[in-house]
This record gives C-alpha cells, structure tokens and sequence, in this order.
C-alpha cells in the first residue's frame, strides 16, 4: 500500500491533505473514498475499483503461490490517474487485492483438507486500517474481530516476556485480565456478488504475473544481466490485461 502511494504522482496533493485534516495519509484516503461513494451514489464503496485491478505481488509471492520471481501489476488506468481520486480508487483496489490473497490462502488450507475458515482474528498494525479490515471481511465473507486492547501485539509480547521470567504463573491468567469478548466484529455485506467476481479476476490475473524463463545477457545498465524477452512479455501482459478487462465489463 505504501508503494503504491509513494510512487503515485498524487502523493503530495494527498500528505498536503492529511496534514491538513491531522490525519494519516490512509486515513485520509479512506475519507476520501466515502465522499466519492456519496458523490456517485455508490451503493458499496467497494464498487468504486470495479474497474481498477491490482495483483500486488510487487515483492514476490510468499503464500500460497511461494515464487519470489512473480511481479506486481494494475489493469484498469486511465489517463487521468494523477488525481487524488483515482489514488484512492487505486489504494481501494490494492487493499482488495490484499485481501483476495488471504482468501486465496484460505482457499489452499481448506482444499488441502483444513476445517472451512468461518471467522477471522486480526491484530497489529493494519488492523487499525479499516479499509483493509473491512476488505477482508468482504473478500472471505465472514466476520473479523478485533481485540479491545489497540496494542494487542505489544501485550502478547509483555505476557510472553512476563511468563518466560517467571513473573507470571503461565498464560492462562489472560483470559481473565483481557476478555475477548470485548471485540470490535467487522462484517461481510449480505451481498456479495461484486466480490466474488472481482476475486475470481484477481486468482486468473495472477498468472499473468508468473515469471517467464529468462534468457540472460551481459553489459546492460541493471549489473549485466537483463532479460532479452522483456519486450515480448510485456506485450503479453498488455494483451492478457485487455482480454481480462473485457470479460469483467462483459
């Protein structure tokens, strides 16, 4: 999500903003993506990336496809994507993307013979980003919970650390001193067509990103080693990307 951001030529107009309203920059895109919703008369702010498309493998893939090689990707620009707008509808899509890999992940446990996943329990940092809590329990369509303490991840450490000094007889007295039962539910929307069309999207263009065999030569800019079909791979990215494109609209 912070790549994202950063690269996009909208950045300064958006810090400009959320220094402004005193807020984080995802905070703020997160306002502004509930004026957006108001203003087109969106029935589900989800519906305001239906056309932006993000397979955020930037770095590689580490679950459940575990290939490094695999690179990132957007369908769905236009050429008024410098605007603030269009940065939220980008970071919208990018934290979708997030989610569908975790249901992704949950689709690999569950086929390979693990209980159905009917809820989720989340904690730490992007737990606090309700975008990002909200598009999970979208994309797995089952309630998310949060725990009551906001720093949920630093409490388990002190009672890690408290029980391994011996300060605390195990761990069982935090059932009792931290109730769960005090959570914050995120829920799915009852319905969820849009999802489930748009995660069907998101598993068929991940195979896009998969890595080609290179073919390798020397004395180019990147330490000599460059990759000789680049130029065809890209324009097969271009061709698959339309071709996906199309069958969405369709």
């Amino acid at each position: 999500l912070d790549h994202l951001i950063d690269t996009h030529p909208a950045r300064a107009a958006l810090e400009t903003e959320a220094a402004a309203a005193g807020v984080s920059r995802t905070a703020a895109l997160d306002a502004r993506l509930a004026d957006l919703a108001r203003a087109e008369g969106a029935a589900d702010a989800a519906l305001l990336a239906a056309d932006v498309h993000v397979t955020p493998d930037f770095a590689g893939n580490r679950s459940p496809r575990a290939d490094p090689r695999m690179r990132g990707g957007v369908v769905g620009l236009s050429l008024g994507d410098a605007s603030l707008d269009e940065l939220a509808r980008l970071y919208l899509a990018a934290a979708q993307a997030l989610a569908y890999q975790t249901r992704q992940i949950v689709d690999a446990l569950e086929a390979a013979g693990h209980a159905p996943v009917r809820e989720l329990y989340a904690c730490g940092g992007l737990a606090k980003n309700a975008l990002y809590v909200q598009a999970h329990a979208d994309a797995l369509r089952a309630p998310v919970y949060l725990p009551a303490e906001d720093e949920a991840v630093l409490l388990g450490a002190a009672i890690l650390g408290a029980a391994a000094g011996g300060a605390a007889e195990g761990l069982g007295w935090i059932h009792i001193r931290y109730p769960v039962n005090e959570a914050t539910t995120w829920t799915p929307p009852e319905d969820g067509w849009h999802i489930d069309s748009d995660y069907s999207l998101q598993s068929e263009s991940s195979v896009v990103a998969l890595p080609m065999d290179p073919v390798r030569c020397v004395n180019s800019p990147d330490e000599g080693v460059q990759d000789q079909r680049r130029p065809l791979l890209h324009l097969r990215l271009v061709l698959r990307a339309i071709l996906f494109q199309l069958r969405f609209t369709w």
